[in-house]
């Protein structure tokens, strides 16, 4: 998997441009999955004018009360229902300006796991070689669709003619072709929190 962005080089702001440029704010990440009581510290990035970061800016954090709690310092708790909230965490920094006080909002997305409510078994149904190998993976789901880690998983075979699975999910296939329906099984055996 590879992935590619877009840089810009200009010119470095020289004499009265050097308030051309405005302050800007960044908020590290802009979308975070967590459960509920699941602790979690967001970053802000503060540039000045002149593009300089501001080593200890002001920040004031808010979130709904409903959804949880976060700390001056920004460490978020969420005690709210399972879903998705838009822009629910925000950051405003207060900066100095040429001009006085600016400030800046910026926000991020929260998403609640809920409890779980499905398993997905990936490949679902491969066609595989006699004493050939595949190796099987579980994703665990909440009922609004978000993938819930760490979650622990006991693999098992309903047919012994189809093969063998190890405790990871590898399977290595029969000596007997045949269309074994509901072969494989997967049960959850343990889940964080």
């Amino acid at each position: 998997m590879r992935a590619t962005a877009t840089v810009t080089v200009v010119d470095a702001p020289t004499g009265e441009s050097l308030f051309l440029f405005k302050p800007q704010t960044f908020l590290f990440p802009e979308r975070i999955e967590l459960s509920r009581g699941e602790p979690f510290t967001f970053s802000v990035v503060v540039l000045d004018a002149q593009g300089r970061r501001v080593s200890e800016p002001r920040v004031a954090w808010s979130i709904p009360q409903e959804l949880g709690s976060i700390t001056p310092q920004g460490k978020l708790t969420l005690s709210g229902p399972p879903g998705e909230y838009s822009a629910s965490v925000r950051a405003t920094v207060t900066m100095d300006g040429p001009d006085g006080p600016i400030a800046q909002e910026v926000s991020a997305s929260v998403v609640i796991r809920g409890p779980l409510a499905r398993i997905n078994i990936v490949p679902t149904s491969p066609s595989v070689v006699v004493n050939g190998r595949v190796q099987f993976r579980a994703v665990a789901y909440d009922a609004n669709g978000v993938t819930l880690p760490d979650i622990f998983f006991r693999w098992s075979i309903a047919d012994e003619h189809a093969g063998a699975i190890s405790s990871s999910g590898a399977f290595r296939a029969g000596r007997i072709p045949s269309n074994y329906l509901n072969a494989i099984k997967v049960q959850v055996i343990a889940r964080p929190g």
